[in-house]
């Protein structure tokens, strides 16, 4: 008899220990989710934050301003500066583009990446010469 209640005291254990790990199991797939989704959202802010970062120093800079609004805009140089604002403000592994068309026109430009994310400004000098700048950044 006290075989039996023992075996019936082993199976009780067995039985508690599976459902405990079948419980830690839910729990460590529910946290493993939620974290992959919290990681999405803190790149998408952190794009939108170095976007903007750049739409500031654009529209501040005094040479990008008079770069953007030149009859002939030189897109590489305007690129280039706008690069090395990246880089003093320690962004790595960033792509990024920038066209410059009237302010009335939709500045489009093809990228071939997942996820692009983009900002406009209107430049606007002292002579009241105005264009658009677009600017286009992604993960590289």
């Amino acid at each position: 008899m006290t075989k039996k209640r023992d075996k019936r005291g082993w199976i009780l254990i067995v039985e508690a220990v599976l459902a405990i790990l079948v419980l830690f199991s839910f729990l460590f797939m529910t946290i493993a989710r939620q974290a992959s989704q919290a990681k999405q959202f803190d790149k998408e802010e952190y794009f939108y934050s170095v976007m903007n970062t750049l739409a500031l120093k654009a529209e501040k800079d005094a040479v990008i301003r008079s770069y953007v609004v030149q009859e002939d805009p030189n897109i590489e140089l305007i690129e280039n500066l706008l690069g090395l604002e990246l880089r003093l403000m320690g962004v790595k592994k960033i792509g990024l583009n920038a066209t410059v068309c009237d302010v009335e026109e939709v500045c489009d430009i093809e990228i071939k990446a997942e996820d692009v994310y983009t900002t406009e400004v209107v430049i606007v000098t002292e002579e009241r010469d105005y264009k658009k700048l677009k600017i286009f950044i992604w993960e590289s």
